[in-house]
């Protein structure tokens, strides 16, 4: 799988798989994800709350490669 790490604040673009990663007001990080899979798509839409970024990443991209996605778009928020 390809990983494609956006700079910080750049979205993913529409109609790619993704993952958003976003900072929390105390430190920790979520991750929330979409996929395309043909005309069907697969989203956690509940954020899944991490202690770190790099545990979302892993998170994250984990599940998108359990999903057998070619190419996933790595988009991160941080706080101010």
């Amino acid at each position: 799988m390809e990983i494609v790490k956006l700079p910080v604040g750049e979205p993913a673009p529409k109609d790619s798989d993704c993952i958003g990663i976003e900072e929390q007001a105390d430190g920790r990080f979520t991750y929330t994800g979409s996929l395309l899979a043909g005309e069907e798509s697969i989203a956690i839409v509940d954020p899944v709350l991490c202690p770190t970024r790099e545990a979302a990443e892993e998170q994250g991209t984990s599940w998108a490669a359990g999903c057998d996605v070619q190419r996933l778009y790595v988009s991160t928020t941080l706080l101010g």
